[in-house]
């Protein structure tokens, strides 16, 4: 049975200055939860009825994981009052070092709000399978068991292997008494036919074989069925498709040889931008990676639209537009140097900003 280890953090939405610290072991998996007390102004986050949440993490080699589900298919955000126990998934706690973790609250498709946190992931002191100091004499003794256990099995192959040479020398030797019996050579009549005699017999075998081979058919004395042959059946055909449907639209998409779908097919995608940019519909989903001192603007697009800007650049990246940034309210524009935030249109045409933006 699982030692289930649970750490309790504190998250005001008014008072954001302080990120909490989470402190993990790598590989120590299906076992770490992290409870977080939502706060607004000391009070209990009141959380609408129906809300879920979702886990997003980066990892110091910008390695983005988001996840809603645990390995079994179960909800790894699981909301009481104003409490949210997350549940840390193998692939969180597989990378050392700190990683930047979001607690994601969601109604349907539609992000609400989201909550950061640092997670601190310890290595291992002892690797998997070192033998422990005390017990190197049952270790050894195990291995001897299994060795004898091996020898036991080959002697046993070894007297069947014996068994069956004995039998096919008695079957070789029967075989042999049986020709000395049979008088060799074989001697025929030698046989002259005309051309007709050959014409009538090619007319009869093709006869006989029309015969025979439509006793195969469909209906038949002796019909084959598709599987007697190995053939595939009409019904299997609907486990495959076609060549016409690869990469193409509405078909399936194509992989490429790292077994992953191809950048130009894929619909979330990085894009590189040095001058002012206003957000549109095509860029939902996407993370823009800034160089330069540039402006972002963020129209008023349709709720529930969500991407990352990150800031690659040493220049300052300025958004503008309706905003709400966590620790400063609401604001017609924020700044971000050498971060990346997660923009969400929430409603009445405002949009959130989650991540490393100041006013």
């Amino acid at each position: 049975m699982a030692l289930d280890a649970y750490t309790h953090i504190t998250i005001d939405m008014a008072d954001p200055s302080v990120t909490p610290v989470v402190r993990g072991v790598q590989e120590d998996i299906r076992s770490r939860f992290v409870e977080v007390e939502l706060l607004e102004n000391k009070q209990a986050l009141e959380i609408p009825a129906g809300t879920t949440g979702a886990i997003g993490v980066r990892t110091q080699t910008n390695v983005h994981i988001l996840y809603d589900e645990d390995e079994d298919g179960n909800e790894a955000v699981s909301i009481a009052d104003n409490i949210a126990t997350c549940y840390l998934r193998q692939e969180v706690l597989a990378n050392v070092g700190r990683l930047y973790c979001n607690l994601i609250l969601k109604n349907g498709s539609t992000v609400l709000t989201s909550f950061a946190f640092y997670l601190d992931v310890e290595a291992l002191a002892v690797p998997a399978g070192v033998v422990v100091q005390s017990d190197y004499i049952n270790v050894w003794q195990q291995e001897i068991d299994e060795a004898a256990a091996v020898v036991e099995t080959a002697t046993g192959i070894v007297n069947d292997c014996t068994d069956e040479a004995d039998r096919a020398k008695s079957e070789a030797d029967r075989a042999e008494s049986y020709a000395s019996g049979v008088q060799y050579p074989v001697s025929y009549d030698t046989q002259s036919l005309t051309d007709a005699q050959k014409a009538q017999a090619r007319t009869n075998i093709s006869a006989a074989s029309a015969a025979h081979a439509s006793t195969h058919a469909v209906g038949g004395a002796d019909e084959l069925t598709p599987a007697a042959i190995g053939a595939a059946l009409a019904s299997d055909l609907a486990n495959y498709i076609l060549l016409t449907e690869k990469g193409a639209a509405s078909g399936v998409a194509t992989l490429g040889s790292d077994g992953k779908v191809t950048p130009e097919q894929a619909e979330a995608a990085y894009q590189n931008v040095s001058s002012n940019k206003t957000i549109s519909a095509a860029d939902a989903g996407q993370v823009l990676l800034c160089t330069g001192s540039i402006t972002i603007t963020l129209a008023d697009l349709s709720q529930g639209t969500e991407l990352e800007i990150w800031n690659k650049g040493a220049g300052l990246v300025t958004l503008a537009g309706t905003l709400f940034v966590a620790g400063y309210g609401s604001l017609s524009s924020c700044k971000i140097q050498s971060n990346s935030v997660v923009v969400c249109k929430r409603m009445n045409s405002v949009w959130h900003i989650a991540g490393g933006a100041t006013s």
